[in-house]
């Protein structure tokens, strides 16, 4: 290491910097020399963040000077975060003067070259901090992470915005802000407020995030109020367009008219990033009539939600899908949930060779359809996908090893489902199970092999993966790093099951974490975990007492079958007979030749 040119260790902390959120190889590293110790400085100090949870906030901030100094890293700071302060929240509320709570941080902030200053706080960042921002700090970006503008709910329309949050409205600092809102209690305009601000009233603003915490209860009347502010605001001139680059919508349904009204206060044309939650079909008919007229002609990551509509507009829907896909120019990180046939075969052709990033939800993808995307998609790195399993058949099989011949892949997300759903020649999507009151025997059978993923089939899932991908030829390790696999929630609104069998599914239907990690200098070597998200580390008490008890509780013939579908699988008996379960082996260690299943290998 102490013989490696500067420019190399420079560009080993990078890459460090790059691959761990919490830098802990980073760190490993400086504390082998001093020579590596100077070349990771950089990158050390670099991003910083500075809260108040395990001491008041002026102590951390005391402490992190004197370390910036005995280190001489100030010139290093590039970006501040300020986080949530539990500890000096209080303190701060009893300041008689606001300015001189955050006096120290101002003077610290004039000291170093800032590039991004982010505000992470339930409250406005306080005008002393926005003018040194402004006067002293001119290229550095502001990022508010919660903009909660009080002046907007008002119970009269019209009333102009005269308080200290225009200094935050038109701040050229101002980069990026996310918006609650909420119309449940009284008119609130923050929605134009925000629009305002977007026009050109905070020229520098670029991204903005903006997201429902309720339904509107009733239509608000138009705000024709501003940010009227005497000798300091210059109103912005009608016509005027922002120049986001990325808006981010979280509703309880998108419409089109919102969609419109954006159209009008920023220009579509220079926006790279669009994501919307679950949308009306008007707003998907908006969508696609500016996609057609060359709108989102910069447009580069998409995140589109599920459509609302009723069942009689699916054909319209995925007529407006598809036309939106083959409309935009092709995209690099693509994100769909719920989408038809039409519009996946739609979307893998004229964005497949440059997406980077795909995610599909709501969607059991085919293995041919799998097939389509591994041959349309060379280059992606990240992918989230659900598939049917198929009791680790062939067909299963084929699939995973499929999936592992993606050269460039790096994560993947796989959502596994234990029962079929839309059926093919079911216009409206209905459950095969419908009509009936329960599962069969067979049926029971059926989903608890499906949903069952222990510790070793998930290893075992993993390594086939792994072991299709190309580098295993040229004995190189491949470039994936992770693979996670969770078993979809079978609900019991969607399919006849009982509470208990609902329950039992979720105690064996465990997800797993499979980390490659490139620091690793035996290639065999692998870690895998159980994911924090499945009921058994949510669950306070003890699962396997709740479900028996459950099942003592249901009717004695839907409880013999339950049981009976069980020990047909698992036939161990005791009091805990509920821990004694085994996920099925895949085809391929289970002794089964399955080249009956491959056309090229049968021939």
């Amino acid at each position: 290491m102490e013989d490696l040119p500067l420019l190399v260790l420079d560009t080993l902390c990078e890459y460090l910097t790059d691959i761990e959120d919490n830098r802990a190889s980073l760190r490993s590293f400086a504390l082998t020399s001093k020579t590596c110790h100077a070349a990771a400085k950089r990158q050390l100090f670099s991003d910083l963040k500075l809260d108040g949870r395990l001491q008041p906030f002026l102590e951390r901030l005391a402490r992190l000077e004197d370390v910036l100094d005995r280190s001489s890293a100030r010139r290093f700071v590039r970006t501040l975060r300020i986080g949530y302060c539990s500890k000096g929240f209080m303190q701060i509320q009893r300041q008689s003067s606001e300015e001189a709570f955050w006096a120290p941080l101002v003077q610290f902030i004039s000291t170093l070259t800032l590039q991004k200053f982010v505000w992470d706080q339930p409250y406005l960042p306080p005008c002393c901090i926005l003018l040194a921002l402004r006067d002293q700090l001119p290229s550095c970006c502001l990022y508010v992470e919660y903009l909660d503008l009080p002046s907007p709910r008002q119970k009269e329309a019209s009333q102009d915005i005269v308080d200290k949050t225009y200094v935050l409205a038109t701040l050229p600092n101002l980069h990026s802000i996310g918006v609650p809102y909420s119309n449940a209690e009284w008119r609130n305009y923050k929605r134009d407020s925000v629009l305002q601000m977007t026009a050109g009233l905070a020229a520098g603003l670029r991204h903005v995030s903006i997201w429902e915490t309720e339904m509107d209860l009733w239509e608000t009347e138009p705000w024709h109020g501003s940010y009227s502010v005497p000798n300091y605001v210059c109103p912005v001139p009608v016509g005027t367009k922002g120049k986001l680059q990325s808006l981010k919508i979280k509703a309880v349904a998108v419409t089109g008219s919102q969609l419109a009204r954006w159209d009008v206060h920023t220009d579509f044309s220079v926006l790279r990033t669009l994501k919307l939650s679950r949308v009306e079909l008007s707003a998907l008919q908006v969508l696609t009539a500016l996609a057609e007229g060359d709108k989102f002609r910069c447009l580069r990551d998409l995140n589109l939600a599920a459509v609302r509509a009723e069942s009689e507009d699916r054909d319209e829907i995925e007529s407006k899908m598809t036309r939106l896909m083959l409309s935009l120019c092709p995209l690099v990180s693509l994100a769909l949930a719920a989408i038809g046939e039409a519009s996946y075969n739609a979307a893998i052709s004229r964005h497949g060779a440059s997406l980077q990033v795909l995610r599909m939800t709501e969607t059991i993808l085919s293995s041919q359809q799998v097939e389509l995307l591994v041959q349309s998609c060379p280059r992606v790195e990240l992918l989230e996908i659900e598939i049917l399993r198929s009791a680790g058949d062939c067909v299963e099989l084929a699939t995973y090893r499929t999936l592992g011949s993606l050269r460039y892949l790096e994560y993947l997300e796989l959502r596994l489902h234990c029962i079929s759903y839309r059926p093919t020649g079911d216009p409206n999507g209905r459950n095969a199970w419908e009509t009936r009151s329960t599962l069969s025997a067979g049926e029971m059978r059926k989903v608890l092999i499906n949903t069952a993923l222990d510790k070793q089939l998930a290893l075992s899932i993993s390594q086939t993966i792994t072991a299709a991908h190309p580098s295993v030829e040229h004995d190189l390790p491949p470039k994936l790093r992770e693979i996670r696999l969770r078993v979809h929630p079978v609900s019991s609104e969607s399919y006849p099951l009982s509470q208990s069998f609902q329950h039992l599914l979720e105690l064996i239907g465990r997800g797993w974490s499979y980390r490659l990690y490139p620091r690793d200098t035996n290639q065999s070597t692998a870690h895998i975990e159980e994911l924090p998200e499945t009921i058994r580390t949510r669950m306070r008490w003890n699962v396997t007492q709740w479900v028996e008890r459950l099942i003592w509780s249901d009717i004695d013939h839907e409880k013999t079958m339950v049981m009976n579908a069980w020990k047909a699988l698992w036939p161990a008996t005791g009091p805990n007979w509920m821990d004694k379960w085994r996920g099925t082996p895949l085809a391929i260690e289970t002794g089964i030749d399955d080249s009956f299943c491959d056309p090229d290998k049968s021939r």
